[in-house]
């Protein structure tokens, strides 16, 4: 918008409702009412109004091969595909079929910019199809990209993104950064090997009483596990 591109000439994908609805909330603070004139919209719902149609559970696995193949054949208005900037939103999710979407727009449209924003440490859809070698080689799909690494974390201390680049950094798909803070180096990490889930829901709820009972809000908290069926114990 600051190189005075018009805001109907940008269009932003993401993966669901409710993040094209905070980016929306976003650029109203930001800009104005001139945040409704950009099309921000889901993979889906996007294609779906290029074909005119209105989304049903059916329609809902093709819509995408849909779209890419009337984009192909010349049935959709290139007024309607027609656009500057192509913003897409965690792209490190994106499979085959969404990836497809976006190389018909560029082919369709010569001067298009891409912004691709994505993690590849953050890929966790390969269930439904993520395919992480779509950003792992963006850079050889387009030739001309330039890749921006955003290293900084403004949220954790330091000895958290010690940790977490110790970890990741035994993947072998991906492509290499160190995070880093200006924030304090932090406390310590503690680990606690339980013996069983009881063993495991008492050790973390008397943490969380103790700390509790010393000022700290129970709002402060987070429990993290890897499935729904492992917060039973701890509800407890």
């Amino acid at each position: 918008l600051m190189e005075d591109v018009k805001h109907e000439q940008l269009l932003m994908l993401t993966f669901s409702r409710a993040a094209a609805t905070e980016f929306k909330k976003r650029l109203l603070k930001l800009i104005g009412n001139a945040a409704n004139f950009i099309e921000i919209k889901t993979f889906h719902s996007y294609c779906f109004d290029l074909l005119g149609q209105i989304g049903s559970l059916e329609r809902v696995d093709n819509v995408l091969k849909c779209a890419v193949e009337r984009i192909e054949k010349g049935d959709v208005e290139l007024s309607r595909i027609t656009k500057n900037v192509l913003v897409i939103d965690e792209a490190q999710d994106m499979n085959e079929d969404e990836f497809s979407l976006i190389e018909a727009l560029i082919r369709h449209n010569d001067d298009m910019r891409i912004i691709a924003v994505g993690d590849d440490d953050q890929s966790i859809y390969r269930f439904r199809g993520a395919n992480i070698e779509n950003i792992l080689s963006f850079e050889q799909s387009f030739p001309d990209s330039t890749v921006i690494r955003l290293e900084q974390n403004y949220r954790s201390t330091q000895t958290i993104l010690d940790a977490a680049n110790a970890v990741i950094g035994n993947n072998s798909e991906r492509k290499g950064k160190t995070l880093w803070t200006e924030n304090p180096q932090g406390e310590k990490i503690q680990m606690h090997t339980a013996l069983d889930e009881q063993d495991e829901a008492k050790y973390v709820s008397e943490a969380i009483l103790e700390a509790n009972a010393a000022g700290r809000k129970f709002s402060d908290f987070a429990v993290l596990y890897r499935t729904n069926a492992q917060s039973n114990a701890i509800e407890k």
